[in-house]
């Protein structure tokens, strides 16, 4: 045999050898999302298609699923890149996002299934336009257990639906998801070992919201005005507003939008929370505000420790509620966390301008607001 011929076999070996680890890798990929992982088959879902440019996004995903024994026990194992806030048949059950290394988190949703029909849906928002979600419900009755996980029978909403958290009211048909594959999948290197976060409904300490007590605006006398109860029908108040819940409270942040609002406005805007008004800095928002065209109401994915919250964004604000919840049990949440971690773990300043300066830029085109900062 010639030396070319030894080359030319030695090199095929090579190929095959690559070819052998590259099918052994899908295969271990297959068995620990079948066999060891929580996630078992669920896969990580997105929009189906690829962003022109670097941007906000937000959109909904949505499961029906039929139950037709009385469950004795739910399980919802979820996690998302950048955020999603969950909700099953309305009940908001959590939060999740994901920072580089995450654990995947687990509730108990026992209160939230039902005999029936059933909607799981996820509002996932993520401010470079890409991302992941990934989730498994598993629900236990007397003959067994079954499982919802997230594959390409979800759907897909861009714009807020009438009857989307009512599962007895039918929905029109949605987009069929892009599927990313089953953990584990790029980044994504879920723990085995999920991590047990309470509910939503568990932290709270009272199912009523907290409006906001008083407001101001950083134009004219910049004197603090009492703000009362507020709904769809509250008019705008601004694109830049300070409120003041009179005290330090740990809660989950709800803005309102008013109902008048442009279509065209983009529903994106940044938070600064704290126990005292905050001298604005425009890279070091405490959390950004990626919502839904035509969204109406936006809660934040993790609860926060703050009295004072001042929201800037390019669609104006009507009002402010918190959800007050027990702050002990909220620290498993991880209530003071930076959230400004962008897709796929990365820092947002590595994929391109932050959405920081566009707020701000495009506040300073579109109004003089901006120069009282």
């Amino acid at each position: 045999m010639t030396e070319q011929k030894r080359q030319r076999g030695g090199f095929g070996f090579l190929i095959l050898g690559v070819a052998a680890l590259v099918g052994l890798q899908l295969v271990l990929s297959h068995f620990l999302a079948g066999s060891l992982l929580p996630t078992r088959k669920a896969q990580w879902i997105w929009l189906d298609e690829e962003p022109e440019e670097p941007g906000p996004v937000a959109f909904y995903a949505v499961r029906e699923f039929e139950l037709e024994e009385t469950p004795t026990a739910a399980t919802l194992f979820a996690a998302a890149d950048e955020e999603a806030v969950i909700f099953i048949n309305g009940v908001p059950v959590g939060g999740s996002r994901y920072t580089n290394g995450d654990s995947l988190r687990s509730c108990d949703v026992f209160d939230a299934v039902r005999v029936g029909t059933n909607r799981i849906v996820a509002e996932v928002r993520s401010v470079r336009g890409v991302g992941g979600l990934i989730a498994r419900l598993v629900v236990t009755s007397k003959s067994g257990k079954s499982q919802i996980v997230t594959d390409s029978d979800w759907q897909i909403y861009r714009e807020p639906q009438e009857n989307l958290f009512e599962s007895d009211l039918e929905l029109p048909a949605g987009e069929i998801p892009r599927v990313w594959g089953p953990a584990p999948t790029g980044r994504w290197m879920l723990s085995s070992r999920p991590k047990r976060v309470p509910t939503i409904a568990e932290l709270q300490t009272s199912a009523k919201a907290e409006s906001a007590q008083r407001f101001r605006l950083p134009t004219g006398d910049r004197r603090w005005q009492p703000l009362g109860q507020t709904d769809r029908s509250s008019p705008a108040l601004g694109h830049w507003v300070t409120f003041d819940f009179g005290r330090e409270i740990t809660a989950y942040l709800a803005l309102r939008f008013p109902s008048e609002a442009r279509e065209e406005s983009k529903p994106v805007g940044l938070l600064y929370l704290g126990r005292r008004p905050r001298i604005l800095n425009r890279s070091r928002a405490d959390a950004y505000v990626v919502a839904l065209p035509g969204q109406r109401m936006w809660l934040n994915g993790r609860p926060r420790r703050f009295r004072y919250a001042t929201y800037v964004g390019l669609l104006p604000v009507s009002g402010a509620d918190a959800y007050p919840v027990d702050e002990q049990r909220a620290d498993k949440l991880g209530v003071t966390e930076d959230e400004r971690v962008g897709a796929f773990g990365l820092p947002v300043g590595e994929l391109g301008p932050s959405l920081e300066d566009e707020v701000w830029g495009e506040l300073h085109r579109l109004t003089s607001v901006a120069d009282a900062e």
